[in-house]
């Protein structure tokens, strides 16, 4: 189970909101700049079928909401 310092709760607490609502901005700017800095994460690493179809970032998108629910529900 995941767990958060005390320092952590109220950071990540307050930042759930705002990262929800721009989830789709932040993970296309983290994959192009992670793609662009390691070209090779594209050949094996990620599905390609999903970087064709741009649902990769929705995937990855779920995943952090799950992880932040939990985050959130383990105070």
């Amino acid at each position: 189970m995941l767990s958060l310092s005390d320092t952590s709760r109220p950071l990540i607490e307050a930042t759930l909101p705002v990262v929800g609502e721009h989830i789709e901005e932040i993970a296309e700017h983290f994959y192009r700049h992670l793609f662009t800095v390691h070209p090779e994460l594209l050949d094996g690493t990620f599905n390609r079928g999903n970087q064709a179809e741009g649902t990769l970032d929705h995937g990855k998108r779920a995943n952090i909401e799950q992880t932040s629910t939990r985050a959130h529900a383990g105070k």
